[in-house]
């Protein structure tokens, strides 16, 4: 029988440095003479996905655990150049082995949920009796707290706001850019293609809005925004620290968190990793894993965890439908309750510290005089 509160999270090595962690941590003085870069690539081509381990969290409401664990889809973003098919197939093997176990919710975690070209959905159709999640939802509304969280610490009118998204068409993208209509003064969306920016985004904005505005170049995007929201997913850092405006804020969604590490040494800028959540209770080897905290999880794996809590299935999303605002606030509210918050600010390189605000409030200031 199926239990309600079981879930199961899809994730993937992000770099092959994290198979040499994932390997140093299991086997003793591994790191003193380790494997050839080459041959552990291949290994993981030759390997098929597995479940790395178990997990249980207790609900602050109700005080129920729900159970879970973590498979590991095996296969490097890279690999998604030249052996797509292999990709969609370890995705699958991993969907197929939660369902196997009895969970009734999984979670698509970094490129395992936009693999297929679909968020998801093509994917998805391998399991019959069993919810499947990009985690657009959660993910979004712990983008939109952080945001209203750190305007708070700086003194940032969120109104008075230019408001940058990078990879406006993406699911989260059109998520927080559904959300942010008219509660900033100017909207800067990016995208590959004017033309798909235009599409996307047609019954959301007037041709003559000049609020809101369209572009393919980046950094042109970011150079006056107040705010960013980065929400590609790229191996490399698309952005230099010199990019953005002192007093910026920059919200790194995107896996892996390459921009916020590229950033990090700029003190009149903060650049944190978003769309993260934290969660209550630990998660043991969730480092070992190249998650950011045993108390810290990524937004997506997040949303499976409190739909299990919840029982609430209808906010798991696959596919490129648009996510209502008032999905992304019901789901926050859902998941507070359940003692999910807002985390710390921080990236790989430092935890922001109350100073670090007052920098940026410091700069924010000389911006307006």
């Amino acid at each position: 029988m199926r239990s309600n509160n079981h879930f199961s999270l899809i994730g993937h090595p992000k770099d092959i440095e994290t198979m040499h962690n994932f390997i140093g941590a299991y086997r003793k003085n591994y790191h003193a003479k380790r494997m050839n870069d080459d041959l552990l690539y291949k290994l993981l081509e030759w390997t098929p996905s597995y479940k790395g381990f178990d997990i249980t969290l207790q609900s602050m409401e109700n005080r129920q655990d729900a159970h879970g664990s973590l498979y590991f889809a095996t296969f490097f973003p890279e690999m998604l150049f030249n052996n797509r098919e292999k990709v969609l197939n370890r995705i699958r093997q991993a969907l197929s082995k939660s369902e196997t176990e009895k969970a009734s919710v999984a979670a698509l975690g970094g490129f395992t949920s936009i693999a297929d070209g679909q968020q998801g959905e093509l994917v998805s159709k391998v399991v019959n009796s069993m919810a499947v999640t990009n985690g657009t939802t959660f993910t979004s509304a712990m983008v939109v707290e952080s945001l209203k969280k750190m305007c708070a610490l700086v003194r940032l009118d969120l109104e008075d706001a230019h408001l940058a998204i990078i990879g406006a068409t993406g699911s989260i993208g059109r998520a927080c850019a559904g959300y942010f209509t008219e509660k900033t003064r100017r909207l800067t969306l990016t995208g590959k293609k004017i033309e798909k920016l235009r599409a996307v985004f047609h019954d959301k904005f007037q041709e003559d809005n000049s609020s809101v505005a369209y572009t393919i170049d980046n950094k042109a995007a970011v150079k006056d925004a107040d705010i960013v929201i980065c929400v590609t997913s790229t191996i490399s850092s698309i952005f230099e620290a010199e990019d953005f405006k002192s007093g910026a804020i920059v919200c790194d969604v995107g896996f892996p968190k390459n921009i916020s590490n590229a950033c990090a040494h700029r003190p009149d800028i903060i650049a944190y990793s978003g769309g993260m959540a934290k969660i209550p209770g630990k998660i043991e080897h969730s480092k070992v894993y190249s998650m950011p905290s045993d108390e810290i999880l990524y937004g997506c794996f997040s949303e499976a965890i409190i739909v299990a809590m919840e029982g609430c299935f209808e906010y798991c999303t696959v596919g490129n439908a648009d996510i209502p605002a008032a999905n992304i606030e019901a789901l926050a509210k859902i998941g507070f309750k359940h003692g999910f918050s807002v985390p710390e600010f921080f990236n790989d390189q430092k935890r922001y510290q109350n100073r670090d605000f007052e920098t940026i409030e410091k700069a924010i200031k000389n911006n307006n005089n």
